[in-house]
């Protein structure tokens, strides 16, 4: 699913989240089984790599735009360059 997301371009908050709950859900699986709790390895870990999976299905599946990361600056950045044309850098400031 990681790949599928990558390929069609959604990167939004929903496939951000769905990466980190299945990799710990299979880390905590992993850890769980080593440690031999095998109920909080089968009820807790697996199911919130499950749910990560399905994050990602949401989300690729889903609106195009819903919960875009940096869309916000992006919009900005867009209305800056529009606003001053090729010659916009932004500027940084160091102290010395």
């Amino acid at each position: 699913m990681v790949f599928v997301a990558r390929v069609t371009g959604h990167h939004s908050l929903l496939t951000m989240l769905g990466a980190h709950f299945y990799f710990w859900g299979r880390l905590g699986y992993l850890i769980a089984a080593a440690t031999g709790f095998s109920l909080v390895r089968s009820v807790l870990c697996w199911n919130i790599a499950v749910i990560g999976i399905l994050l990602f299905v949401v989300a690729c599946y889903g609106s195009r735009d819903s919960l875009r990361i940096c869309s916000t600056s992006s919009a900005m950045m867009r209305s800056a360059v529009a606003e001053h044309g090729a010659r916009y850098k932004p500027t940084y400031h160091y102290e010395s």
